[in-house]
């Protein structure tokens, strides 16, 4: 047996080309035995870290197809999995001498060892030598990842708290100038208008409010405002309005983000921002989310000028769409769900690869 795996591993591509057939030569079983998992996640703190843990390998079992020569899992794995570093068992038929692999990026050929580790980042061939080691028979490996999974909102469910949201309006709107309020109406703000603006495009009901750091000016605050205009020719849409302030004490002026030149606003405006019943703007992996009672989530990367659904934002798939519905984000990077209807509280964050 020392003999054979010296001849083996000294093997070459080009050393042999008969082609065995099953009755010769063949691997019968193939499975995994050890994979590691490194998981993006968040500690206590609110930080991102990341946690190392151990595939459940047995739920993962692998076929082989003998007519093209393929063993693959029909479960993929998750995506943390580090596939450069993985430990499998193959089992052989009776007339089979040795198993090798051949490697990645030439024609050199190593012996199988169920201790030694291999690279599965892209698919492997696996030979079954004979007795005689005269003919094989080649597989090809692969094993299937998920994608996607750490791109995500990851969700937790919370003990049910009252929600402390502040109601955001708008009053004494004349000529260029009005009052704003963000914390239930316990404090008013004077407030004005570029003169650059058409102020009929202005919001004048269902507010919504959200400000941020902007990094482009030094002490700056990015302020957004949308709501629903007075004309009902625009009621599928919120008119969105922005400001920027600074420590200096520059207050600003709004202006309006949307393309309102024509009437056929949805072919001239197609990010605009759709209304429903409820929605909560929250500033979140360096992008405004608006968060909307009937499940949908839209994103703006471009300060609210355009908005789009995106699919790494999901809310919680255990609850039922279209319940009255409140969100906010806190200091930690945290988005917080309050269901007016159930009562119930959910956490989430955005998990980077």
């Amino acid at each position: 047996m020392v003999i054979l795996l010296g001849l083996v591993s000294c093997l070459k591509d080009s050393d042999t080309t008969t082609v065995a057939n099953y009755n010769e030569t063949a691997i019968t079983g193939f499975s995994l035995t050890a994979v590691n998992r490194y998981t993006p996640t968040t500690n206590k703190n609110g930080n991102d870290t990341i946690v190392k843990s151990t595939l459940t390998v047995k739920s993962y079992p692998f076929s082989i197809d003998h007519y093209q020569r393929k063993i693959y899992n029909t479960d993929s794995l998750p995506e943390d999995c580090d596939l450069k570093h993985v430990l499998v068992s193959v089992t052989k038929s009776t007339y089979t001498g040795n198993i090798v692999i051949k490697n990645i990026d030439n024609d050199s050929l190593k012996t199988y060892s169920s201790t030694d580790s291999i690279d599965f980042t892209s698919p492997r061939e696996f030979r079954a030598y004979n007795n005689t080691l005269q003919k094989y028979r080649a597989y090809t490996v692969e094993v299937n990842v998920k994608k996607g999974d750490y791109n995500r909102f990851k969700w937790e469910k919370m003990p049910n708290t009252t929600p402390d949201i502040k109601s955001v309006a708008v009053k004494e709107l004349e000529d260029r100038t009005f009052k704003l309020t963000i914390d239930d109406g316990q404090t008013w703000s004077d407030e004005e208008i570029a003169l650059t603006e058409d102020v009929s495009l202005m919001p004048v009901s269902s507010f919504q409010y959200v400000s941020f750091p902007i990094s482009t000016v030094p002490g700056g605050t990015y302020h957004l405002l949308i709501g629903m205009m007075e004309d009902e020719f625009y009621d599928e849409m919120y008119t969105v309005w922005r400001k920027i302030t600074d420590d200096n004490g520059d207050n600003g002026a709004w202006v309006c983000l949307m393309n309102m030149n024509s009437e056929l606003v949805e072919l001239n405006y197609p990010g605009y921002l759709p209304t429903a019943e409820m929605t909560s703007l929250v500033y979140h992996n360096d992008a405004i989310l608006a968060i909307q009672s009937d499940g949908s989530i839209y994103e703006s990367r471009d300060q609210g000028i355009s908005w789009h659904k995106n699919s790494k934002y999901s809310l919680p798939t255990e609850l039922q769409a279209g319940q009255r519905l409140v969100a906010k984000g806190d200091d930690e990077g945290y988005v917080w769900l309050y269901y007016l209807d159930s009562n119930e509280t959910w956490r989430g964050k955005f998990i980077k690869k």
